[in-house]
């Protein structure tokens, strides 16, 4: 009994972290939405970063559906209380999911980010980070446009995997704790 009232306050302070966190990023995203932050950056310079984040995606996806699936052989067995670390796991499970489907997000507008450097030398345009994922948002949701940028998906989707992530080790802990 112990283990499962652990392991749900230790899910709920994780998901008032993953809350508070998101706010301060869309915070973050909207106060400073009318200034101008980026930086001249080279085509080339450009482009290695797109497949570093490309790499980056790849190995995120992998390491987190590796991760749902270890969630499946560290579910309790029979003869223990089933909702020991059960929060934990699925704040993990729910926490990897959101992270593969940013990835995913990324990925789909990786082309089109790349597609709209500048070729002829260093240009605000190739700011990754600052870049528009979607070339569309700025027509049909300006308003949201802040939330469209790259920097914001990716730190989104590190925050799902960092919270997946420790979410998913507090689960195995308390799991062979037991």
């Amino acid at each position: 009994m112990c283990a499962s009232i652990t392991a749900g306050w230790a899910a709920a302070i994780l998901l008032a972290v993953f809350v508070l966190i998101l706010l301060k990023l869309i915070y973050r995203q909207w106060t400073r939405r009318d200034v101008e932050w980026r930086i001249k950056v080279h085509h080339d310079a450009a482009t290695e970063a797109a497949k570093l984040l490309k790499d980056w995606c790849a190995w995120l996806a992998t390491i987190s559906t590796a991760a749902i699936a270890a969630n499946g052989f560290l579910a309790p067995s029979k003869d223990l209380c089933p909702f020991s670390a059960s929060a934990l796991a699925v704040l993990s499970i729910v926490a990897f999911i959101l992270a593969i489907i940013t990835t995913a997000t990324l990925l789909l507008a990786l082309p089109s980010i790349v597609a709209r450097f500048d070729r002829e030398g260093a240009s605000l345009d190739n700011d990754f980070y600052e870049a528009d994922a979607f070339a569309w948002a700025k027509t049909s949701a300006n308003a949201l446009i802040p939330l469209f940028r790259v920097g914001f998906i990716a730190g989104f989707q590190y925050l799902c995997f960092v919270v997946g992530g420790i979410s998913f080790a507090l689960h195995a802990a308390l799991r062979y704790a037991q």
